[in-house]
């Protein structure tokens, strides 16, 4: 994978090492795609959506940005203004649904949890009452060999 390094650029997924300023500039230079993270300049690239890294990370392919379809919840692969020769800026206006993601993410892992304590609860009540009931049987069976020794000895 590509990371970038402080002083020494960005490097490509096969070790090709850029400037940092050919990172995001519109232009492919990595044949992976990696140094176009923020725009759609190589096809094989990827997107990753900003404003959702926090709560849910997303990323989409880099053809999907600015084609007419709101993939990131603030619409940031829809709102960004490409270079001269790209074509214009995307027409699609996105509407900002970030707010109600993340209050969908947070009440699913709000019930996971929740149904996690209850399952946890449940198995302790279980191994509770299968260790009562598993003295209660030991207390019979040991009942019922003193009746056998019992009838034995009066044989």
């Amino acid at each position: 994978a590509a990371a970038a390094r402080a002083d020494q650029g960005w490097t490509c997924g096969d070790g090709t090492v850029l400037p940092s300023e050919k990172v995001n500039d519109w232009y492919c230079d990595c044949a992976d795609g990696t140094d176009e993270p923020g725009t759609p300049a190589c096809l094989n690239g990827s997107f990753k959506c900003p404003t959702e890294e926090a709560f849910l990370p997303k990323t989409i392919a880099s053809w999907k940005v600015l084609d007419g379809v709101c993939d990131c919840c603030d619409g940031a692969d829809e709102a960004m203004d490409p270079p001269a020769g790209w074509g214009p800026r995307s027409k699609t206006s996105c509407p900002d649904t970030c707010a109600e993601q993340r209050a969908e993410v947070e009440k699913n892992r709000h019930e996971k949890a929740l149904n996690l304590l209850q399952g946890i609860a449940k198995r302790r009540k279980m191994s509770h009452e299968g260790s009562t009931e598993r003295m209660e049987m030991e207390t019979i069976f040991n009942d019922v060999d003193r009746y056998h020794v019992s009838i034995d000895v009066f044989s």
